[in-house]
């Protein structure tokens, strides 16, 4: 009888140990999973997040199409200004021409705005670019110290709102804060 206690005994280990090792590979196969879908969760969120709002891929089709039908007779939609990067600064195709580096996010883009207008009314205007310093492909040439003797787009060094008048592709004109790029255009 001893034997066969032995015996039951024995088979009962190689019982426990062959459910222990299955437990084992189902507690690391568990692991393996939760690990796996913390991985896709983060990648989805990272791509939502790019997608809303840094590319801003995700929006409203009904915004789109409420902004084509409010110019419903088909005319041409005017742009008031014309916006460029600052390495088109040296090559518009007018022989003069004024550039303003301005943050398309600052307060006083309306004020600069309405004197925009107000100069293209006159007759002796020349034509008004703009450079969006809060726009990523023109945020190399903001810097603490600026250099007014620009010759080329890769010298461009901008601190604050500036006006520059290009004349046969040739910096003729460098004043930078907001009242003297008014006082300009006046």
């Amino acid at each position: 009888m001893a034997k066969k206690q032995i015996q039951k005994n024995i088979n009962k280990h190689k019982m426990n140990e062959d459910y222990q090792k299955e437990d084992n590979f189902m507690k690391q196969l568990r692991s393996l999973l939760i690990l796996l879908g913390s991985i896709v969760i983060v990648f989805a969120i990272s791509y939502l997040i790019t997608g809303f709002f840094i590319t801003k891929e995700f929006r409203n089709k009904n915004d789109n199409n409420n902004a084509n039908t409010n110019n419903k007779d088909n005319t041409p939609v005017e742009i008031q200004y014309e916006e460029i990067t600052y390495g088109s600064t040296f090559n518009m195709k007018e022989k003069e021409y004024y550039v303003i580096f301005i943050d398309f996010k600052d307060n006083t883009k309306s004020l600069i705005d309405q004197t925009v207008r107000t100069y293209k009314a006159k007759e002796d205007s020349i034509p008004v670019y703009y450079v969006d310093l809060s726009n990523r492909f023109n945020e190399s040439i903001k810097s603490d110290i600026e250099n007014k003797d620009a010759k080329n787009s890769s010298e461009l060094k901008i601190k604050e709102t500036t006006i520059i008048k290009i004349k046969e592709k040739n910096n003729v004109l460098y004043k930078s804060n907001i009242i003297n790029v008014v006082d300009v255009l006046k």
